[in-house]
């Protein structure tokens, strides 16, 4: 309700809403200049003893005083009635509230905090999800704000991440220490293991392991690095609208690298990079080796070459991931709470008028179309929220590991009629197959060769990703058309808002994809393996033959398991949007509900909202103006009551 002020012109209506208790009283004293109320009439009650303490001037004394008075003025006095003693007037007021609104969202603890010392009265004008004490919530201390911007959101993601990969490089670095005092080289190889081949193979699994989760780690962290350093400022979204232009926004993007600056696009690219070529080297660094005591001996060298590639990788990683935290004014728009909150405090001028705007209506520019449309009810399933283009090349990326993987099972099961299916991890003697010759020294690349399609895992790994978080973002958008919603902000949360270390995909499904892939990664390394046959007794250098071996179990089992991903993929591209509401005509869908992957021009379009919406509490999304005959309706965020989108409507 709004409740009238005096000030020095008259009455000033604002909407601040008095407590229950003394909603009577001031309105009846509304309408009574204040100024009538004497000082004398106020200090009445004071006692001799009180005068007597204020006679004795002291600056701490008067502060704390002052304090008191506040206090108990805020408690007892009307905060209109405050707000005259200072002089304030209502426009004075509301352009104080958005300095300091600018302030909370920059950080800028240090001006608040000295501004706040030279106000005459700290009462401002609140509204319905803000107080006295919200308005000081984003004023902690200095080193309390320091931990907090950097322990939360994108930048405490990316520390986490940045700590495992220095694990990794540590562990990688400490490894080809050892390897180097030990061959007195870096060219080198040696064994770590010498006995019966069995007891070799269970070695190299053992090792394989904890290779492939160090390894998928690593990507999952180069990922996430991507998805930061990929992800537009608010800068970026506006000079790319103005040349009718869209970008990605919640979703790992390499489509952005356009349109966002050229470092960020470098460290983007060559995190993502060396990550992925990663997965080859390290699994490249252990391999087997038969007949060095006998036909039954077999052992387990290390590669000192790969092992110092494999170090500079992921230092490469660790310097990319570490970069986004010393990147000069780096506030990226990573969430769709991000991108709400952002288009809500300043509108977007590009999409006024657009609120059901599609992307399809984005590609074929029809953005100066600033015509009035219905709303097209139906179903969205999840599916619909990849592009295209995202499904086509995860497709590709899928069958570039099954189609050969299930060649060579029939190839083997029809060749090897005796033994079709070896123990796990073991190669028959059909099954192993000599590479082209190369020359002498040319142990390395056929290493790597035979490590090469663990590349392919990699790419079907930050395909599938990419598919689950288009699945998860168009899901997030979708849930404020149902119901009133808090913003999952990336950084500095106010009031309502929330802060998670993810940034679209939720942790436990990220997390099952990296246990999947870890296990896909082990397979691989028992699926396709060099065996080297050394025709010198040094153990050093051991100059021999290096074939490749396959395994028709091991390759079953990695066809198994990209099955499951495939089932897990489509199975919930079938889960369907929840509905908006329930109207007249039955379930109208969900507006929200991103089709064709996502778009900052959609995002933008559905977030005209009124002056005062900024995002601070609970939002939801539907219609603002009601459209009746020939009158529009508009539909935008909301923290109040909205309706519900009818078909039968028309909404600009």
């Amino acid at each position: 309700m709004r409740a009238a002020t005096s000030g020095p012109v008259g009455c000033h209506w604002t909407d601040t809403e008095p407590p229950s208790t003394a909603t009577h009283s001031r309105r009846t004293k509304s309408s009574v200049a204040w100024p009538f109320h004497t000082r004398n009439a106020s200090e009445a009650a004071s006692t001799t003893l009180s005068m007597k303490m204020r006679s004795s001037w002291n600056p701490r004394n008067l502060l704390r005083m002052a304090d008191d008075n506040v206090s108990i003025s805020r408690s007892i006095v009307p905060d209109y009635i405050l707000h005259y003693m200072a002089g304030e007037t209502p426009e004075s007021l509301a352009q104080k509230r958005q300095e300091r609104e600018e302030d909370e969202r920059r950080g800028d603890a240090h001006l608040l905090r000295r501004r706040d010392s030279l106000t005459s009265t700290p009462v401002e004008f609140v509204d319905l999800y803000s107080s006295s004490t919200d308005l000081t919530r984003g004023i902690p201390s200095s080193s309390r704000s320091h931990r907090s911007r950097y322990l939360s959101g994108w930048r405490g993601g990316l520390r986490l991440n940045a700590v495992l990969v220095g694990i990794v490089f540590a562990a990688t670095l400490g490894c080809l220490l050892g390897s180097v005092a030990r061959t007195k080289s870096v060219s080198g190889d040696f064994s770590v293991f010498s006995g019966s081949c069995s007891a070799a193979k269970q070695t190299s699994i053992g090792i394989h392991v904890a290779i492939n989760i160090a390894t998928i780690g690593l990507l999952a962290a180069a990922n996430y690095a991507l998805q930061v350093l990929s992800s537009p400022s608010r800068v970026e979204i506006d000079i790319a609208h103005a040349k009718r232009q869209w970008l990605d926004i919640g979703i790992p993007s390499v489509r952005n690298f356009k349109h966002i600056s050229p470092v960020r696009s470098v460290l983007a690219a060559a995190a993502i990079i060396c990550a992925a070529a990663g997965q080859v080297i390290y699994n490249g660094v252990i391999f087997e080796t038969r007949g060095l005591n006998g036909p039954d001996s077999c052992g387990i060298h290390v590669s000192t070459p790969l092992l110092l590639v494999g170090a500079a990788l992921s230092f490469v990683v660790l310097l990319c991931t570490c970069a986004a935290f010393i990147l000069p004014h780096f506030d990226p728009i990573i969430t769709i709470g991000d991108a709400i909150r952002s288009f809500l405090r300043i509108q977007d001028p590009t999409t006024t008028e657009r609120c059901l705007m599609t992307k399809l209506d984005v590609k074929r520019g029809r953005w100066a179309n600033h015509e009035a449309r219905y709303f097209a009810r139906g179903r969205h399933w999840w599916f619909l929220s990849p592009s295209f283009t995202r499904w086509f090349l995860t497709a590709l990326a899928f069958l570039a590991v099954a189609a050969p993987a299930t060649v060579a099972v029939i190839v083997m099961v029809n060749s090897d009629v005796d033994e079709q299916f070896p123990p796990f991890g073991t190669a028959t003697r059909s099954t192993t197959f000599v590479f082209p010759p190369f020359s002498s020294d040319s142990t390395v690349p056929r290493i790597v060769l035979a490590a090469l399609p663990h590349l392919l895992l990699a790419i079907l790994y930050l395909s599938a990703n990419a598919i689950f978080t288009c699945y998860y973002l168009s899901h997030e958008f979708s849930l404020f058309a149902r119901e009133r919603q808090q913003l999952r902000v990336s950084s500095n949360p106010v009031s309502a808002q929330t802060s998670t270390l993810y940034l679209t995909l939720p942790r436990p499904v990220s997390w099952c994809l990296l246990a999947l892939f870890a296990a896909m990664g082990v397979i691989m390394s028992q699926s396709v393996f060099p065996i080297m046959n050394p025709t010198s007794s040094e153990v050093n250098n051991p100059n021999g033959d290096v074939q490749i071996g396959l395994s028709s179990v091991a390759l079953v089992a990695l066809l198994g398991l990209l099955g499951l991903l495939l089932l897990v993929i489509l199975g919930m591209g079938f889960r369907r949007a929840q509905s908006a509401a329930v109207g007249d005509e039955g379930a109208i869908g969900n507006p929200l509900a991103l089709a064709g992957g996502s778009c900052s021009a959609v995002i933008s379009s559905r977030c005209h909202g009124r002056s005062d919406e900024d995002g601070r509490g609970a939002l939801s999304w539907g219609v603002t103006e009601e459209a009746r005959g020939m009158t529009i309706g508009h539909c935008a965020f909301s923290r109040r009551d909205v309706g519900i989108v009818e078909g039968r409507g028309l909404y600009a």
